[in-house]
């Protein structure tokens, strides 16, 4: 389950801008978490919609949950749209490299789909 200080933590180290991501956590802490903010800021009706990045077993197949996620919650109705803070994490999701997930990255995104602090509101 993640907490606050790595929460805080991983906002701190992504204030400073890195181009890319440097394990797998943050990876799919910063997917998830976008997601979760792009659905709950366009419908939270559709928070369902979140279990369709459980299903996947490969990082290109989280990105391809991203990028439905993105063509259904990220377009007009969604007020971060042009945001800067979403164009970066995007970005950040995009350029991660291939890996097929474990048992225990499964399990990690599991218990990151409920935080309820978004990276997308908070950084600097």
């Amino acid at each position: 389950m993640i907490t606050d200080q790595y929460y805080m933590e991983l906002k701190n180290k992504l204030s400073n801008r890195p181009v890319l991501l440097d394990n797998t956590n943050d990876f799919l802490f910063v997917l998830a978490n976008t997601v979760k903010a792009m659905i709950e800021n366009t419908d939270k009706s559709q928070l369902s919609e979140l279990d369709k990045i459980l299903d996947g077993v490969t990082s290109q197949e989280l990105k391809l949950a991203y990028d439905f996620c993105q063509g259904r919650f990220g377009q007009a109705g969604f007020s971060y749209r042009r945001h800067p803070n979403y164009f970066y994490l995007s970005s950040l999701i995009a350029t991660f490299p291939e890996f097929e997930l474990s048992k225990a990255d499964r399990d990690y995104l599991k218990g990151i789909i409920n935080f309820d602090n978004y990276l997308l509101y908070e950084l600097d």
